[in-house]
């Protein structure tokens, strides 16, 4: 798996009144979208599986791509998205970034 195992978040997931821990895992390492190759991610989530993982956070996607084979495979194993809303060329980079300015304007 070439995806960060090192992320461990511990927040609360309410689901159906349970309260669960949310495991989760930094699933992207580059600007490619992670979440278009539905092989690669039936075999990452079967690994996510092993390790204990409820959840992944990939930071962007192409919106114009074909996720249904990935968003399936995650689902079938209990694996719960979080998903930006942001992408590579609009991030905001937190060592400039002041109150008050745009992106723009950095």
């Amino acid at each position: 798996m070439e995806h960060n195992t090192s992320s461990r978040v511990r927040h609360l997931l309410p689901l159906h009144g349970i309260t669960n821990y949310c495991k989760g895992i930094a699933y992207q390492l580059t600007e490619a979208d992670p979440l278009i190759d539905a092989d690669q991610c039936k075999l990452d989530a079967a690994s996510m599986q092993t390790l204990g993982a409820n959840a992944i956070r990939v930071y962007h996607v192409d919106p114009s791509g074909d996720h249904s084979g990935c968003m399936s495979a995650f689902a079938d194993a209990g694996i719960y998205l979080f998903v930006d809303l942001e992408t590579f060329n609009t991030a905001i980079d937190p060592v400039s970034f002041s109150p008050g300015t745009s992106k723009d304007s950095n």
